[in-house]
Formats: C-alpha cells, structure tokens, sequence
C-alpha cells in the first residue's frame, strides 16, 4: 500500500528571487463539474511554466482515483511530457488551484511564431477528459526575453536577500 504524505513548499521570507526577462506561463485546469479542460496562455509572463490544476466550485477538493497527464510539443518536436502521480503515490485532496508546475527550458520554447500545441488529460472518478490548445509564441515576446537577457549582461536573475 502507497504511503500518504502531506507536505507543503516554504519559501523563507528573506529569500526573493526576480527573474528578469520575458517569458512565458501556460496555466491549465480541468473543471471537474463540467469535465472540460481551460487553457490560459500568457506568453509575458515569468516563468517559463506549465501549471495544471483542478477546480469543481468547492475551496478543498477530494479526488477519487485521480492521474493526469500531458504532452507540449514545439514546431511539432515533443519537448516535454509527464504522468502522475507517479507510481505507488496517490492524490487525494488539495486545497490549491494548482497542483502541479513543470518548469521549461526556454531554449525549447521561446522560438519566434512558434507553434505550440499541449495534450492534456484526467481521469477522476473513472471519468475521463482529454483536450488539445494550439498556442502561437508572439515574436515580440522572444524578442523581450532577448533583450532582457542582453541588457541584463551576466545573468538573467538577481538574488536579493
């Protein structure tokens, strides 16, 4: 039998990383009342992420039997996929809007007029819903980033503490 573990991310307050430049956010979230999935792409964003999450109009949500999954592909090139949970581990509530961020390598992505597409899905209660968003990356966004990496000069973070 799986052990359940609740556990939760602390970031101390005196650790504040800003990341300079642009990149982008791909959040994604299943409406379980309604089994559908939204897509909000937000090219401007800091990241660059994937964020996917779950929501049915209550403020905690108990799953039965939940595991998702997705692919994004670049220019038709796979570049990132995941299933989970993984093996032996269960989801079994949260109170989070989102429950999972994928991190991407901007090398990947950030690709002038780039064709975008991610497969997604769930299954949650032995119901199953799927969907596919084509997203386009704005040129003006990867020359943001660029020029952020460029005046930026060493590196594109700063650590304040």
């Amino acid at each position: 039998m799986a052990e359940t573990v609740e556990c939760a991310l602390h970031i101390p307050n005196n650790l504040l990383f800003i990341i300079k430049g642009t990149t982008l956010m791909i959040y994604l979230q299943c409406n379980l009342t309604l089994r559908k999935w939204e897509c909000n792409f937000d090219p401007y964003e800091t990241g660059p992420n994937i964020l996917i999450g779950f929501y049915n109009g209550s403020e905690r949500i108990v799953f039965s039997d939940l595991s998702f999954g997705y692919q994004l592909f670049v220019n038709d090139n796979l570049i990132k996929e995941n299933d989970l949970p993984i093996p032996g581990n269960k989801i079994i509530k949260t109170d989070q809007n989102f429950i999972d961020s994928e991190t991407l390598d901007p090398d990947q992505i950030l690709i002038r007029d780039a064709d975008i597409r991610v497969n997604i899905w769930c299954n949650e209660s032995g119901i199953y819903t799927e969907d596919t968003f084509n997203l386009t990356m704005p040129s003006d966004a990867v020359e943001e980033y660029e020029e952020d990496l460029e005046s930026d000069g060493e590196t594109n973070t700063e650590n304040t503490l």
